[in-house]
């Protein structure tokens, strides 16, 4: 009997043994494939932790970039030796405080000035960057270095500053320090328990983040389990590696196709990674361990009552049945007869309770499985997500609409200090930490309570759309500015959500936060584009338009020009005919100079330069304001005289006084006052700027206005910036005279204190000593001559007028209004002519055609091109082709008289 009973207990044993080996390699292969699905997942957080942060390092590049292209324009910076530069670039390194310094250094590697002190000089000729900026003259992105400076850890970035002529003057440099890149990974998925360390190429430790000790200036090999920097690994993720209790990932990051390449190392612990799966494996473990020790009793229980008899068993089941411990198993299946049956019975009963406890178990986990995920979501998720509870709102929403209110909007704008109380119901019963961050609190209990934190009063009356949508019970989804716990105020996109079963009581509601400060800086940005770009093409409109008002109105100032030119070199008129022809060619000329300024605004034609009077065009610029200013605004002025004069263009400068005088008529145009123009010698200061060191001239223009804002000043030379209303200004009259002023080699400088008024200085250097003022010459110096001249116009009054002209300086001429009689008549006597003078744009063949068909029959023809305006000929394209002398309608005699005997006195 005994060997019996041990034989059955041990058949059990084995069977259930063989049977629990499967379900334990499963669980194994289960554990190992949940593992490996953690790291694959986890390399993936690494790997776009890893992508943004080389996204954000390039996005880092350009910003610094622009930053020190702009520094690199400012005069104080520019000069390099100032006293300002040093505080020009304190002040711009507090603005910019994720750079650990910003530094100017000379060709011999000096540094000239600094944003922090410097306790002695110091020399970076050394420095990578340096030497790269100073042999490419290109902005440089160096190697990550120790800074001598400030003495942190540092991305440096270098730009070259160019001097007025082209050449290097200095080396900008800029200091990242490495400390921000704290806020680089504060928001990376990467798990808070992360190591993080960037190393350079030559191995120092430049970072670190989570690391016990601070290795931070030591070498890699101070951490064994890293291996060395591989320069021939391309910028994928390094295989991981396994030390100690982390997970390690590696990446080589280059920045700007420059050999300053990094390594960023990322450990995860593996406590961290494996904590899901290690919780599932244990549970699964334990669960097959009971199983385990339940089948082995089972085993020996019935093993050892195998020969006990059948009513005993059913006795001890029905005690244990009503005691409640169902999970025990039936009596033998060997019983006969009519036990056998009531053992049947006693087993299925037993089994459909227990299969019901099991059912039951198994809901319960899964409610704590969902649970568990949900909390999971909520926690991590980026976006910023509330859990409020809006009973109370509700209600008393429901109360109103009980008591009659139906239109909730109109409610609210008759009661508004109701949308106050509204929000005081409102509570906040959970918030995840994206939400921390967005509104700066440092833990969940900063938020916990009303709305009234982040709900700022001028946005309260936004909160009507949101009130009338709970009282209906419909989700709502509102844009309104929040305000963050540090006083930051934000646009913000609020959606709302009703979990199953909350419809009625609203006890708990989902709310979502979108911060859209981004999305509305783009869209005023796309705004901006599209405005410039309209600007753009209303510029090209007046370009084109230009161009064909400069050709027709030349045509029609030649022959005014022309004929009052050829009348006044006749000595039988009266002084007052005389006087009367002198004011209608001024007229004219005036008239040609305006053509020149519309060519020249709209950038068909290049300004010309001269040596001008500043005093006059002035006074020029003043009597025509006189006249088109109200009498409520006195113009005084303050003209020196005996002054040199300036090498300039003479219509821009007209334009400058015009935009500065403008401006302060608009200024003083609701008050009334006084605008002050006035012009004089310059006083000479000595290791000052270019311009103050050497002879030049003060221009200035004052008003007594309200002046401008100090926080304004800084801006208003950049182009499209207006304080103006829509319509009443471009933003592009002080950006035009900063530009003006800035080709003409001078300075400008904005003096302007709030209601006292605003002073703009002008520093132009005066011009040459041996260069004159061009005078008009008489008409008895006209250089003449007697060679045969052909003429070609396809106006015919033009072409009478420069025959007369021409006749009248002596030579021969036979005009022509048709290019194609002009060409024949060539053809058959080619020899007899000695210059060609043609138009540029005719009818039948153009200017250009006409002198390429006549230099193919004669190579030696002296030919003269003239144009009112033209975009598809040029004085460089002219001479090329081998046209001599290139000139502009309307011409007068001296420009003829000068140019045909330029032309023919020098040999081909």
């Amino acid at each position: 009997m005994t060997i019996f009973t041990s034989s059955i207990r041990r058949q059990l044993l084995f069977l259930f043994s063989i049977i629990m080996l499967p379900v334990l390699v499963h669980l194994w292969y289960a554990g190992y494939a949940q593992r490996q699905q953690a790291l694959n997942y986890a390399e993936l957080q690494v790997d776009s932790s890893m992508r943004i942060f080389s996204d954000r390092q390039q996005l880092l590049v350009e910003k610094t970039r622009n930053l020190l292209a702009v520094l690199s324009r400012m005069p104080d910076v520019a000069n390099g030796t100032d006293s300002n530069c040093s505080a020009t670039l304190a002040a711009m390194h507090g603005s910019y405080p994720e750079y650990s310094t910003m530094v100017v250094a000379n060709l011999d590697g000096i540094i000239n000035c600094c944003s922090l002190p410097l306790p002695k000089p110091l020399n970076v000729k050394d420095r990578q960057w340096y030497q790269r900026a100073l042999s490419t003259r290109q902005f440089v992105v160096g190697n990550f270095i120790i800074s001598r400076s400030s003495g942190k850890a540092s991305l440096p970035f270098a730009y070259p500053v160019f001097n007025k002529d082209g050449s290097l003057h200095a080396i900008l440099g800029a200091a990242l320090d490495l400390s921000n890149y704290d806020r680089f990974f504060q928001d990376s998925p990467l798990p808070q328990s992360s190591q993080i360390l960037i190393t350079d190429r030559n191995g120092t430790i430049l970072y670190t983040a989570g690391l016990g000790s601070e290795p931070s200036g030591k070498n890699i090999a101070s951490v064994q389990f890293l291996p060395p920097f591989d320069e021939s690994a391309d910028n994928s993720i390094i295989t991981r590696l396994r030390h100690g209790e982390y997970f390690y990932w590696r990446r080589n990051i280059t920045l700007e196709n420059e050999p300053n390449a990094i390594s960023l190392v990322v450990g995860i612990p593996q406590n961290t990674l494996f904590s899901e799966s290690n919780t599932k494996q244990a549970i699964h473990f334990f669960a097959l361990s009971a199983l385990l020790i339940l089948m082995a009793g089972f085993a020996w229980y019935y093993g050892s009552r195998l020969l006990i008899t059948p009513i005993r068993l059913l006795v001890e089941q029905t005690r244990k049945i009503s005691a409640g411990k169902l999970e025990t198993d039936g009596p033998e299946t060997q019983l006969t007869g009519e036990f056998r049956l009531l053992a049947n019975s006693f087993t299925a009963m037993t089994g459909q309770l227990v299969q019901r406890e099991k059912e039951r178990n198994a809901a319960e986990q899964a409610l704590r499985e969902s649970e568990q995920r949900y909390r999971a979501l909520f926690e991590q998720n980026p976006v910023s997500l509330w859990e409020e509870d809006l009973s109370v709102l509700k209600g008393y929403l429901d109360n109103l609409s009980e008591s009659g209110v139906t239109d909730f909007h109109a409610y609210f704008e008759d009661n508004p200090e109701q949308i106050q109380k509204c929000l005081q119901m409102v509570t906040i019963l959970h918030v995840n930490q994206a939400t921390l961050t967005l509104y700066e609190a440092e833990s969940e209990e900063d938020l916990l309570g009303s709305l009234n934190k982040i709900i700022p009063p001028s946005s309260e009356h936004l909160m009507k759309s949101e009130l009338a949508a709970i009282a209906k019970g419909t989700p709502f989804a509102i844009e309104v500015e929040n305000v963050t716990l540090g006083g930051r105020v934000f646009p913000a996109l609020i959606n709302s959500a009703l979990p199953v079963g909350y419809e009625r009581s609203w006890a708990r509601v989902f709310v979502s936060v979108f911060d859209l400060t981004e999305r509305y800086h783009i869209e005023r940005q796309r705004k901006e584009l599209e405005r410039q770009l309209m600007l753009a093409q209303k510029m090209e409109t007046v370009g084109t338009l230009a161009g064909g008002i400069a050709h027709d109105f030349n045509n029609i100032l030649s022959p005014i020009i022309g004929y009052s030119e050829l009348s006044l070199v006749g000595n039988d008129l009266t002084p007052v005919t005389r006087s009367h022809l002198t004011n209608i060619l001024n007229a004219a000329r005036r008239a040609k100079e305006m053509v020149h300024q519309i060519l020249a605004f709209s950038r068909r034609q290049e300004s010309s330069k001269a040596l001008v009077s500043l005093t006059a065009i002035t006074k020029e610029v003043l009597d025509l304001l006189r006249s088109s200013i109200p009498t409520t605004i006195s113009i005084r002025a303050e003209l020196a005289k005996g002054l040199r004069p300036i090498y300039g263009d003479g219509s821009r400068i007209h334009q400058v006084l015009m935009n500065l005088c403008t401006n302060s008529y608009h200024a003083l145009k609701a008050t009334g006052g006084t605008i002050t123009v006035g012009v004089s010698d310059g006083p000479l200061q000595e290791n000052s700027d270019p311009v103050r060191s050497k002879p030049h001239l003060l221009l200035f223009v004052e008003d007594n206005g309200p002046g401008i804002p100090y926080e304004l000043q800084e801006k208003i030379f950049d182009p499209f910036f207006t304080t103006k209303g829509p319509g009443e200004g471009s933003g592009m009259g002080l950006a035009v005279v900063h530009g003006i002023i800035k080709d003409h080699g001078g300075i400008i400088e904005l003096v302007s204190t709030p209601e006292q008024g605003t002073r703009f200085n002008i520093y132009l250097p005066c011009g040459e000593e041996d260069e004159q003022i061009e005078q008009q010459v008489s008409c008895e110096l006209y250089p003449t001559g007697n060679e045969r001249i052909m003429l070609i116009d396809d106006e015919e009054s033009l072409v009478h007028m420069v025959r007369e002209m021409l006749i009248k300086l002596g030579y021969n001429v036979s005009g022509y209004t048709s290019s194609l009689e002009a060409l024949q008549a060539f053809r058959g006597a080619s020899a007899s002519v000695d210059l060609l003078l043609t138009d540029q744009t005719m009818p039948e063949l153009t200017g250009v055609e006409t002198a390429r068909e006549m230099l193919a029959i004669r190579p030696d023809l002296p030919i003269i091109l003239y144009t009112g305006y033209s975009e598809t000929a040029s004085p460089e394209q002219a001479t090329q082709m081998g046209i001599r002398k290139f000139l502009y309608k309307p011409l007068s005699i001296s420009q003829l008289a000068g140019a045909v005997r330029e032309v023919l006195d020098t040999p081909a």
